[in-house]
């Protein structure tokens, strides 16, 4: 993980010096989540989870954007009614199209913390476990354009958080819209 955010400062610090002109943007997205694996210490089956998420992108040259994004997914408990999971991510990424028109597909690579609340509730108590783990995500998306400065963007990101414990990985598939400035 330390490798790559070595490799992204390098990126921003290279970048940033060779292009005097910026793109900003934004991104506002709902997104669902399926697990693939269990999510938590515990052993716990957890229905697909929902959310948002919002980026901002800023590109360094043509065909690469950083991103830096973060989100709200909460996933509820199969077995147990009253226990769900909510996972906030905070991550730093990159993002890179391959070529720019009114159809632009890309890949991304992002990673960071994932700050995890879990609620157990028990008749009149209720108990939150929080933690703070590293994670990353993969993945790659569409963006339709519907004006200069709108655009409509799918995407899906395989997603790792990394415990002692478990490795917790779940899909992601977002809808939003992406603004341009």
């Amino acid at each position: 993980m330390k490798k790559f955010f070595i490799i992204i400062g390098f990126l921003i610090f290279f970048f940033s010096n060779t292009n005097a002109q910026y793109y900003f943007g934004a991104g506002f997205y709902f997104d669902t989540s399926i697990p693939l694996s269990n999510l938590t210490d515990y052993d716990y089956e957890y229905r697909p989870g929902y959310g948002f998420n919002a980026k901002i992108m800023l590109e360094m040259t043509e065909g690469f954007h950083i991103i830096l994004s973060s989100g709200y997914t909460v996933f509820e408990c199969k077995s147990y009614k009253d226990f769900s999971l909510a996972i906030l991510p905070v991550y730093l990424g990159l993002r890179m199209y391959p070529f720019y028109g009114s159809f632009m597909p890309y890949l991304n690579v992002e990673g960071g913390l994932n700050f995890m609340f879990q609620d157990a509730y028990k008749s009149a108590e209720s108990e939150r476990v929080q933690k703070t783990k590293l994670g990353f995500g993969f993945g790659g998306g569409f963006l339709f354009l519907e004006s200069e400065f709108i655009k409509l963007d799918l995407n899906i990101l395989y997603n790792i958080i990394n415990t002692k414990e478990v490795t917790s990985k779940f899909l992601s598939l977002r809808l939003g819209i992406a603004f341009g400035f």
